[in-house]
């Protein structure tokens, strides 16, 4: 019995880790209050259903465990598509998509850049802006 249970808590463990995604939010005022309420910087990804560098993100990039991580981690994280949330897409449309912006609880703009990202680079862009933003840059 005891091998049992071990057993099942590896597989969950082992399963749970497959499973793990990006908890992303609705772009609106819920999402900023838990940014502002756990004192965490906003990520948001704006990009379309047709795009191809945001499919390859979303494909290849946010399904990373260690990308996964330290997003879940770090940030509270938005997905907006730009053409049915016209109003998000024509605030970030200079950017092109995918737009990767980074914002603080009260929506303010501190970081953005175009375009689809291997995990790795990802991960260093997220490191480099947690580290930035500890230090008040």
């Amino acid at each position: 019995m005891k091998k049992y249970i071990l057993f099942l808590l590896f597989f969950h463990t082992l399963s749970s880790s497959y499973s793990q995604k990006i908890n992303w939010q609705a772009w609106g005022e819920i999402a900023f209050k838990m940014a502002k309420n756990e004192r965490k910087p906003v990520f948001l990804d704006v990009g379309t259903e047709w795009c191809t560098a945001c499919n390859l993100m979303e494909e290849n990039t946010y399904t990373d465990t260690a990308v996964i991580g330290l997003i879940n981690r770090n940030f509270i994280s938005i997905k907006a598509d730009a053409e049915a949330q016209p109003d998000v897409g024509a605030r970030f449309l200079q950017w092109g998509w995918p737009a990767l912006i980074f914002l603080d609880s009260e929506g303010n703009q501190l970081m953005a850049i175009q375009g689809n990202r291997r995990p790795g680079t990802f991960i260093q862009i997220l490191n480099d802006f947690l580290e930035n933003s500890r230090q008040g840059k």
